[in-house]
C-alpha cells in the first residue's frame, strides 16, 4: 500500500503536465498545495517509477535551451527569472514543446531533465489508472527527500 505522503500527492487533482517522448506513454508531472512535487514516469526503458522529490523548484526551458542549461547556472538562473519573470527560452511555467529541469533540496541541483517534451493537454492524465497506485509498493518509489 503506498504510504499516505505518496498517495495524496499522486491524484488527478494535483496533475500539472506531462512530458512525452516518442515511443512511450507521457510522463504525469504533479505538485499539491503544500509544494510537494513528483512525477509519475508510466513508460520507460528503466521501467515505471514514481518520483518524490518534496518541495523542489521547476525551471521550463525552450528545446533551443535544453542542452545549454548547465548545472552551475541552474540556481543563478532560477533567481533570475523570479526577480526579472520570464526572458526568451527560460520560464517558470510550464510551455507546450519545452522542456522541465528539476531542481531538488537540499542544494537544489538539477536532479531530473526531461527529455521529452511538455504536453500541456495530455488526454492520457485523466483517464489513467490511479486506482493501481493504491497497490504500489513503497520501496519502487524513489523518494528524493530521503538522505542516501
Amino acid at each position: 500500500m503506498l504510504a499516505l505522503k505518496y498517495s495524496t500527492l499522486f491524484t488527478y487533482l494535483n496533475y500539472r503536465f506531462s512530458t512525452m517522448d516518442h515511443g512511450r506513454l507521457s510522463s504525469l508531472y504533479y505538485q499539491d498545495a503544500e509544494g510537494n512535487q513528483g512525477r509519475w514516469r508510466r513508460q520507460h526503458r528503466n521501467g515505471e517509477a514514481l518520483f518524490f522529490q518534496g518541495p523542489s523548484i521547476r525551471v521550463f526551458v525552450s528545446p533551443m535551451q535544453k542542452n545549454d542549461f548547465k548545472e552551475y547556472a541552474a540556481m543563478p538562473q532560477y533567481r533570475d527569472l523570479v526577480r526579472l519573470g520570464e526572458f526568451p527560452g527560460y520560464s517558470l511555467t510550464p510551455k507546450s514543446g519545452w522542456h522541465v529541469v528539476e531542481l531538488c533540496p537540499p542544494k537544489f541541483y538539477i536532479r531530473h531533465c526531461s527529455g521529452g517534451a511538455i504536453e500541456l493537454n495530455d488526454v492520457t492524465a485523466g483517464s489513467t489508472a490511479y486506482s493501481k497506485l493504491a497497490n504500489y509498493d513503497d520501496s519502487k518509489v524513489v523518494d528524493w527527500t530521503i538522505a542516501a
